[in-house]
């Protein structure tokens, strides 16, 4: 987990605001790490579930949207790699990219990320935290 990423979660929750992950890891997996890291903020884990029908990045945003009863226009996905920027796009999400070691450099710009941050810090600043 990235430094910071607690004390943003909570600054999002105590404005009112609804969270849900959107992953393309296996979902049993990912509710575990979830539950694992204390991340209690999250109303939904959502990833690959391929019996469920959920087998792309898109597919869990769309299922993560559906969880929280919003609309792409109520949510904006923040995401470390070209694929969740693609993911939220097809299901007509923004997205900021975050640079946390994952992705490679211009990889969020070139895959059209709304906003582009290199920190939690950068992000807290963009949500005005």
């Amino acid at each position: 987990m990235f430094d910071g990423v607690p004390e943003f979660l909570d600054g999002l929750a105590a404005r009112g605001k609804r969270m849900a992950v959107a992953t393309s890891r296996m979902e049993a997996k990912c509710i575990d790490m979830v539950r694992e890291l204390g991340l209690s903020q999250f109303e939904a884990v959502v990833g690959m579930n391929p019996p469920q029908g959920r087998e792309t990045k898109a597919d869990s945003v769309r299922d993560a949207l559906a969880a929280l009863g919003a609309t792409a226009d109520d949510a904006v996905m923040i995401g470390d790699r070209f694929n969740d920027v693609e993911g939220a796009h097809a299901m007509g999400v923004p997205c900021i990219g975050i640079y946390s070691g994952a992705a490679a450099p211009g990889e969020h710009e070139a895959a059209g990320a709304d906003a582009v941050v290199h920190s939690v810090a950068e992000l807290a600043k963009l949500f005005a935290i």
